[in-house]
This record gives structure tokens, C-alpha cells and sequence, in this order.
């Protein structure tokens, strides 16, 4: 990883090659593409079985925050991670932060992690993943890649809101929890409660 950081001054996050706990061949990231206009973020390989399709060195549009390495400059222009967003979508909001000053993220393949997913917030089918992504998620691209126009924000933040919702209906997380989760992510980011979700939230 710190070959890949004295390529350039200007790359600021560089993520390894990051594998599921178990079973420990699979990968959960091996990059990421992120697209603004919804909120979602595509992580590349993901479930994948390694067979080194994914080791080349190249620029990803954000890091992992599970493992990466930061360069001080990024600490010193961009500042550090946002600590309202507590958990989840923190490092896309930095990454995004850093771009806009003209830092780049990078994977670099050959060092590589072992990852309990989730391990945080109870779990990918928990309600609580759901809750941050969805009220980050609006924080992170109203603040970092904002709208031209109220029409075009509000029509984003519908899209960001159904974006959770399709995932939803593919998660382990019962209909109801997960519906009450994405309106208490809105309605806590419109009234800008931040930080760790305050019980029955």
C-alpha cells in the first residue's frame, strides 16, 4: 500500500483487497464505483471467488473504511472523518470531500484483509444498517455533491429513499422494520439529529 501512496501526493485513500471472514476465498471488496445521482455504490467482486481477476493497481471512486490507509494531507486539507455520520457511508462522504479537492482513491490488490462484515451494527440484514445508509446516505450526497436546483434535490432524495427500499425487499431485515428504518433515516437527516441513533428512532 505505501508503494502505491509514493505514486502521487495526490492519492489520498488506498483500500486493500478485502476477503469475507468466511468463507475466507471470497471477496467482498476488490473496489468500488459510487453514482451520485442515487446513492448507491457498486463494491467490485463482491461474493466473487479470487481467481486474481481483480489485481491490478488502479483508481476506485472510494475506499473501504474498514481498512485504509489515509495520507496526511488528506487529514490536513480535508479534514478528518465526520464524526456526526457515526456509522456507515463515513468514508464515501470523505472520499467525496478529499475529490473536490483533488485527492483519488486507489485499491492496491496485494495487500489484503480478512473482514467479519457488519460486525458493527448487528449485521447486513439489521435495521440499523439500513437506518445510516439511509440517513448518510442524504447527508453525505446533499453536502458533498449537491443539487443545482430544489427540484432536482428532492427528486434525488426520492430516488436515494426507493434506492433503500429495493434492498430492503432483498435483505433478511421483516418489511416493516426496514419501512420504519428508511423513515426514521429521513426524517432524523430533515431534522438534522446526527450522531448514533437515539433510542426509538
Amino acid at each position: 500500500m505505501l508503494a502505491v501512496a509514493y505514486r502521487s501526493e495526490r492519492i489520498g485513500f488506498i483500500s486493500p483487497k478485502i476477503y469475507f471472514m468466511d468463507p475466507p476465498d471470497r471477496i467482498w471488496f476488490a473496489g468500488a464505483r459510487y453514482y451520485t445521482w442515487c446513492g448507491y455504490g457498486r463494491m467490485v467482486g463482491y461474493r466473487e471467488k479470487d481467481r486474481a481477476q481483480y489485481d491490478q493497481v488502479r483508481e476506485i471512486d472510494r475506499p473501504c473504511g474498514c481498512a485504509m490507509l489515509v495520507s496526511r494531507a488528506v487529514c490536513r486539507e480535508a479534514g478528518l472523518l465526520d464524526p456526526g455520520l457515526f456509522l456507515y457511508v463515513d468514508e464515501v462522504e470523505w472520499a467525496l470531500r478529499a475529490r473536490r479537492l483533488g485527492f483519488r482513491s486507489y485499491i492496491a490488490p496485494g495487500a489484503k484483509v480478512w473482514h467479519k462484515v457488519s460486525s458493527s451494527s448487528g449485521g447486513e440484514g439489521h435495521p440499523d444498517a439500513i437506518y445510516y445508509g439511509v440517513r448518510n446516505t442524504l447527508y453525505t450526497l446533499n453536502r458533498q455533491a449537491p443539487c443545482r436546483s430544489p427540484l432536482v434535490r428532492r427528486t434525488r432524495n426520492a430516488i436515494v429513499l426507493m434506492v433503500h427500499f429495493l434492498f430492503l425487499l432483498k435483505s433478511a431485515v421483516p418489511l416493516e422494520e426496514g419501512v420504519r428504518a428508511i423513515r426514521a433515516g429521513a426524517g432524523d437527516y430533515h431534522a438534522g439529529r446526527m450522531g448514533r441513533r437515539r433510542k426509538g428512532g
